[in-house]
């Protein structure tokens, strides 16, 4: 199971997390183009790294801290918390759908 959530929730940038709105999504999507985001770019590193991260339940804010460097392996820059989020939720299914158990017919 993954938890999806905004930019603003889980931008861990120096720059780009004090941005809002249409000017962080900009200046992040602008980021990701160019590969510019030390963040982005460790997202496919750690999921390497990693490849049992999401079968334990994760909340928006061990994402941000794991992307923050804290909690993640060897310190410093983490994965994007958004990206890493979005990478989970394909491994788990559709992006956004619940992941709820059939319910049997009475």
């Amino acid at each position: 199971m993954t938890v999806l959530g905004s930019r603003q929730q889980m931008c861990v940038h120096k720059d780009i997390s004090q941005m809002t709105g249409v000017a962080q999504n900009l200046a992040c999507r602008t980021a990701v183009a160019s590969r510019s985001c030390q963040h982005y770019r460790q997202v496919e590193t750690y999921l390497r790294e990693d490849p049992a991260i999401g079968t334990e339940p994760v909340d928006i804010e061990d994402l941000v801290q794991l992307g923050k460097g804290s909690g993640g392996k060897g310190g410093g820059c983490g994965p994007c918390p958004y990206f890493l989020s979005r990478e989970m939720a394909k491994v788990c299914g559709e992006p956004g759908a619940a992941q709820l158990p059939a319910l049997a017919a009475n």
